[in-house]
């Protein structure tokens, strides 16, 4: 079933014309507006409500505030503010690759950093992607979580909190133009349907025609249209119950593939427009739901929590990346997941608190790959096809506790241990063949902290990491027919500080990862597939930097430093995939990392009076370079981008001009070396130019 745009358009208007009908309400000039607040923002980082200055760990908070004022309504733009994590979104909707302190997701892999919206884990990583309009915070934890979240956080945990049904009525609407022929609507209403039972809808809509031209077919190829509605119903049982339903649906369609061919030696040039001679196409379709029931008593909190996910995705695209037509690709993926999580959450007032919970899941995931060949490209049509079907599923399981004790007043100790089993099939449907494999770990996590005063604190802590293995596509032999689990052992050093007056926060740390198995994403052009290869050893160390400052009344500075330090200590190159590399690769960096990112804000704000402010946003980030493959010899530079938005808020109305990439920087998001595809020739995957618009808000 798909979202019909249309209807989601009337139903945005619909939704959006009570808010019109009130733009003459008089504002309460009295009340104060939003304000950013640095050092009293509550999050949910260990599954209960605490402070983010006196949480051990390092997170970076984005509030509802922070959110709106920097324009966040997709992945990339928060993670611009997160220091080492970084983002490549190519290829089709869904496909990504997402990298936190050096590690990095691969495709038809796991996630290293596991993504929950409202405590709800998300079963697919494809799902990361969407338009997020609805969002009140996030929370960014860096370092391996999986002790309390799961196999999939060995890199770190994204948590959103999206805006929650409300006790009183409430209306939001945003409408948006840019250039690209980009236009955008998102609504929300919610409020009371009973006494005790509340609700919020809400839906956007998103559509361009894109920004990069192929010559060859006398149009774009990244145009993009997203549509999505969400339903919440929260529900108050008595006095110690409540129990929300969650329920989403995102429809998307975009270009697809559309790589560009280049001569070797080229991997860091500005890229230039792509020339294939099919129109690409991708495809998306997101359906998820939840229930969650809490119960509060003396004792402490029950939790129960069922959700499902389904995904299906689609792309065709021209595989040869060039005029002649010589290949194509068309892939059909689908994904349908079950969850269910159970958890005891100790009451917050007591010195020894804890949490114990049991996790169960399965999916299955189908994989339709096929490529057509013409044997004479001179003339049109493709005559040979060949494909690769393959399912998947998989049954995972796990039990955690965890716990944290005040020592004295000033210490606190805190531990957490967790048992992952994933039990892992696939079927080859050409053949009828099975392979299946248990990968299982105990994680660990142990840290100390010791709080100097009610402003200063300093934390050490230990943490095993574990990512599942699984299958390459059955039938190439160019990949071996199973990749390794990851495993990885951390320490980390960090500390957080605020001054007197909460204006001045600094937190900092530094880490070093110890890593057996990494797994390392790799394509075969000429089989139309991809798999995944073990890294034996290697090691990541790096530092981290945060800081806010509130300068005067007028101006507020952030800045954000992480570096990523990897090396390949140990690599067995026997596979015929590696046959090309020249020399060993011991030694090298880790592809797809970043050396370095960091991140400087300047927030220029002023209060005119009777509801109105004017704030003034001028971002810079940086994002060092980075190493395509494990040999190290194509890389990408730095790259240094500039984003801004100027906006104006007067009583329920805030107007916003803004612009992304200002300097027009032009680089490859995503690049495949010759010698790394089989390809005749290196493929990249060119970055979005500059962009700017207008948009407008309303609340009630």
């Amino acid at each position: 079933m798909s979202i019909d745009s249309s209807f989601l358009r009337y139903f945005l208007i619909f939704m959006a014309g009570p808010l019109l009908a009130q733009t003459q309400a008089v504002p309460d000039e009295d009340a104060p507006l939003p304000e950013i607040s640095y050092t009293e923002t509550v999050v949910t980082s260990r599954k209960r409500e605490e402070m983010a200055q006196k949480v051990p760990i390092t997170m970076t908070t984005i509030t509802e505030t922070e959110v709106i004022e920097n324009g966040i309504d997709e992945v990339r733009d928060f993670i611009a503010l997160t220091p080492n994590l970084s983002f490549i979104d190519a290829q089709n909707p869904g496909n990504h690759t997402l990298t936190m302190r050096g590690i990095t997701k691969v495709r038809n892999g796991d996630q290293p950093v596991a993504v929950m919206i409202d405590g709800i884990y998300q079963a697919s990583p494809n799902a990361l992607t969407r338009d997020w309009f609805d969002v009140a915070q996030i929370e960014v934890l860096r370092g391996p979580q999986g002790a309390l979240y799961g196999r999939n956080s060995i890199g770190g945990v994204i948590s959103l909190t999206t805006k929650a049904p409300s006790a009183e009525q409430r209306f939001d609407v945003r409408l948006g133009l840019g250039n690209g022929d980009h236009r955008n609507l998102a609504a929300g209403v919610s409020g009371p349907l009973a006494d005790n039972v509340f609700y919020r809808v809400s839906g956007s809509w998103l559509e361009r025609d894109g920004f990069i031209d192929s010559d060859t077919l006398q149009r774009t190829v990244d145009r993009r249209e997203d549509t999505s509605l969400s339903a919440k119903l929260l529900a108050l049982l008595g006095e110690h119950a409540e129990l929300s339903v969650n329920l989403h649906a995102t429809d998307t369609e975009d270009g697809g593939p559309y790589y560009l061919a280049l001569a070797d030696g080229l991997a860091d040039t500005e890229p230039g427009n792509p020339f294939p001679n099919l129109v690409p196409r991708g495809e998306r379709e997101i359906r998820e739901g939840s229930v969650k029931l809490d119960y509060n008593s003396e004792a402490g909190t029950f939790t129960a929590i069922a959700a499902f996910n389904q995904l299906d995705e689609f792309f065709s695209a021209d595989f040869d990346f060039s005029t002649p037509d010589i290949l194509k690709a068309e892939e059909t993926l689908e994904f349908e997941a079950q969850t269910l999580e159970l958890r005891f959450t100790s009451p917050d007032d007591r010195a020894f608190r804890w949490i114990a919970g049991a996790f169960y899941q399965t999916w299955e995931r189908g994989v339709d790959t096929e490529i057509f060949i013409n044997a004479d490209p001179a003339a049109p049509g493709y005559e040979i096809n060949f494909g690769l079907l393959e399912d998947n599923d998989n049954t995972s399981s796990a039990v955690y506790l965890q716990g944290d004790m005040r020592l004295q007043e000033r210490w606190e100790l805190s531990g957490a241990l967790r048992y992952d089993r994933d039990d892992r099939e696939q079927t080859n449907a050409a053949t009828g063949g099975v392979r299946d494999e248990v990968f299982d770990a105990v994680q660990t996590k142990l840290s100390l902290a010791y709080f100097a005063n009610d402003r200063a604190m300093l934390f050490a802590s230990y943490a095993d990491g574990f990512r599942s293995g699984g299958f390459n596509p059955p039938g190439v032999a160019s990949f071996p027919s199973q990749f390794n689990e990851e495993t990885t052992r951390n320490l980390e050093l960090g500390f957080k500080w605020q001054n007197d007056s909460g204006a001045a926060v600094v937190n900092g740390a530094v880490f070093y990862t110890d890593f057996e198995d990494q797994q390392v994403f790799v394509f075969d052009v000429p089989v139309g597939s991809s798999g995944i290869l073990n890294i034996d050893e290697s090691t990541i160390t790096g530092l981290e930097l945060d800081c806010r400052l509130r300068a005067n009344d007028w101006l507020d500075v952030s800045f954000g430093l992480g570096t990523s330090d990897t090396e390949i200590k140990k690599l067995d190159t026997t596979s015929p995939f590696f046959a090309l590399i020249d020399g060993p690769v011991t030694g090298n960096k880790t592809p797809n990392t970043p050396e370095t990112s960091a991140a400087l804000g300047l927030r220029f704000h002023r209060n005119l009076g009777e509801q109105r402010k004017v704030v003034a946003k001028l971002d810079y980030e940086h994002i060092g370079e980075l190493y395509w493959h494990i040999d190290n010899v194509d890389s990408r530079g730095a790259q240094d981008l500039l984003n801004a938005r100027l906006s104006y808020a007067f009583g329920k109305w805030t107007v916003a001009l803004y612009g992304k990439n200002l300097g027009d920087e032009r680089f490859f998001e995503e690049f495949f070396a010759r010698e790394f595809t089989g390809a005749a020739t290196d493929i990249g995957f060119p970055s979005q130019p500059r962009s700017y618009g207008v948009e407008a808000r309303f609340s009630l």
